[in-house]
């Protein structure tokens, strides 16, 4: 798989906020008082994903989240992002030596705080 690059000011991904990594993870939260639905959003794209593919509509989130989030978010969103797409795909074989699939493990446990030494 060839990576691509992310551009976090097209069209297309304008109306991506950094609030939607927050609402996949928690459904229903409310952001200035609305809740925020985005039939094109990566999340949607992700849970209504019919393809032969599951990891794909995940891998383009994870770039677009690693390349455009602001810091701070980046900080604390990324890891649990890196982690859920890590928990999804684990068991699934088809996977165990993709490329994409092995960098976010690679990144994951990067980010990983390990205790006692």
């Amino acid at each position: 798989m060839e990576e691509r690059e992310i551009d976090c000011y097209s069209e297309e991904n304008a109306a991506l906020k950094v609030e939607r990594i927050f609402s996949f993870f928690t459904p229903g939260l409310l952001f200035g008082g609305e809740k925020r639905f985005d039939p094109l959003s990566y999340e949607a794209q992700i849970r209504n994903y019919q393809g032969p593919d599951p990891l794909e509509p995940w891998d383009r989130y994870a770039q677009w989240a690693e390349g455009c989030l602001p810091l701070q978010e980046k900080q604390s969103l990324w890891p649990r992002l890196l982690e859920e797409l890590v928990k999804r795909f684990l068991g699934d074989t088809r996977y165990q030596q993709d490329p994409r699939f092995i960098k976010y493990c690679i990144k994951l446990v990067g980010k990983a705080t390990f205790f006692g030494n």
